[in-house]
């Protein structure tokens, strides 16, 4: 729900960072699935903490950002700084205090209390500057800093099997104060800091106290003591909250399995796979089997047979492995990789870029991934369908061909038949699989289950017969 906690996610979905991160996480996953109170509590704190940033979206008002108060957090304490100022700040108010009381009782005169009272007075306004940048800094963003004390407070108490969650424990005290503790000395400063919305009460409190650099320096000793730690507190949420995320999977879905992740090859082994998005009842689970860098599946099958949900299922799989979550799979073992695919390929008319031209980019994309640490894993989806029949044969081909020289895996789906008359020297890394369809009394039903070989035929001739178009079948 919170800015920190999508940032977490997508660092989670994006590229792998190393195989002992991803064994990490899927050990928190699995050590959070069970606490349904926890995650529960963690996710209501971080639906309030990131409401207002919502209702600032629906008003199209700017969301509150804790950004401007991290900034100041992590800086410089310039008063603090000045080791004459804080002691004249300690001592000129006494001075004026007791003078005032000396004046009043004992009859000495006011030069007693004004020569200290006008030093005050030249005191804060040469520091004015300062404490309004200061007072600027926390009063504005102070609710949207306070708001995440409940979570922290969650976070610094979880006591779980898991080395990343007692990691972030230990980061988010590294201060050796505990986060919620420190929130609380901050609050305290900032309502000090307050009176300065009180026009009666202020300027007589900031002349005889020096109020507004008492609190100044009240909150800096706050900012030297947790200030560059704050930004791990949002960073530790952030994991937190996307490993939670996570671990709601693994509990709402007990028939998931946590995939054996294997590093240095891209490899592909699932046994009863599935679209984790499609109803159980309704999910048609797979075997795929790419035991080997360097090999492929080639898929067939006429429209709407299952070639595309099949793609995505490997992608999400491999996605989710990679993330530390759980798959839609009874087992999965999925190499360490970088993922590339070319699925959904969408022209711009404003860009002047046509369909076959943004997919050559995306396979261009694909094909310049090879050339990082990562080995890659593949999916390509009707590959170059936007060309003419012979052209798109030498092409995919050679594309083919040369993502499996470079030791890349994955799969290709295609409705073009002569793309499955592959040379010899292909023929023992691609694996021809289909899926197929069954007509009866005009209607076409499918049953989504892969098969070893190619596919006989299309059905687009028979898809037009059913709508009513009178296209001859021969």
């Amino acid at each position: 729900h919170t800015r920190f906690g999508h940032e977490a996610l997508a660092r989670h979905l994006a590229e792998p960072q190393s195989l002992a991160e991803v064994e990490a996480r899927q050990e928190a996953v699995r050590a959070l699935a069970p606490e349904l109170d926890t995650r529960q509590s963690f996710e209501a704190h971080a639906l309030a903490a990131a409401a207002p940033e919502e209702v600032s979206k629906r008003q199209s008002r700017p969301a509150p950002d804790p950004e401007p108060l991290l900034a100041w957090a992590e800086g410089k304490a310039e008063l603090s700084a000045r080791p004459a100022l804080v002691w004249a700040s300690r001592i000129l108010p006494l001075l004026t205090l007791a003078g005032l009381i000396a004046s009043s009782s004992l009859g000495l005169p006011a030069v007693a209390w004004a020569l200290p009272l006008t030093a005050q007075i030249l005191l804060n306004f040469s520091t004015r500057a300062e404490t309004l940048r200061v007072f600027s800094a926390v009063s504005s963003t102070e609710g949207a800093f306070l708001r995440y004390g409940a979570m922290l407070h969650i976070l610094e108490n979880l006591d779980l099997p898991s080395t990343l969650i007692r990691d972030m424990r230990e980061r988010v005290s590294a201060s050796g104060q505990k986060p919620s503790e420190s929130m609380n000395e901050f609050r305290r400063g900032v309502g000090w800091f307050d009176l300065r919305h009180n026009g009666l009460v202020h300027p007589f409190a900031n002349a005889l106290l020096l109020w507004d650099i008492q609190c100044t320096l009240k909150l800096e000793r706050w900012q030297k003591r947790s200030g560059q730690h704050v930004r791990a507190w949002f960073a530790c949420l952030g994991e937190l909250e996307a490993l939670s995320s996570l671990a709601g999977l693994a509990h709402d879905e007990p028939s998931f399995a946590f995939p054996e992740v294997v590093a240095r090859e891209a490899v592909f082994e699932a046994e009863a796979l599935g679209h984790p998005l499609i109803a159980e009842d309704k999910r048609v689970a797979n075997d795929v089997s790419l035991p080997h860098a360097g090999t492929a599946l080639l898929v067939t099958g006429s429209n709407m047979s299952g070639k595309s949900t099949l793609l995505r299922a490997m992608g999400l799989s491999a996605v989710m492995a990679m993330a530390g979550a759980p798959v839609c799979a009874r087992r999965l073992k999925v190499g360490l990789a970088a993922i590339r695919t070319s699925i959904r390929v969408s022209d711009s008319l404003e860009r002047g870029v046509s369909h076959f031209y943004a997919e050559i980019r995306k396979l261009k994309a694909v094909m310049d991934a090879t050339g990082q640490p990562l080995p890659v894993f593949f999916l390509l989806d009707e590959i170059l369908h936007g060309t003419n029949s012979r052209e798109r044969q030498i092409g995919a081909r050679w594309v083919l061909g040369e993502l499996l020289e470079r030791g890349a895996t994955g799969a290709v789906s295609t409705h073009d038949m002569e793309l499955c008359r592959l040379p010899d020297s292909m023929m023992q890394r691609v694996q021809q699989v289909h899926f197929r369809e069954s007509v009866e009394n005009d209607k076409m039903t499918f049953d989504y289950k892969l098969r070893p070989g190619t596919v006989s035929e299309g059905n687009a001739l028979r898809l037009m017969k059913i709508v009513g178009l009178d296209v001859p079948l021969e």
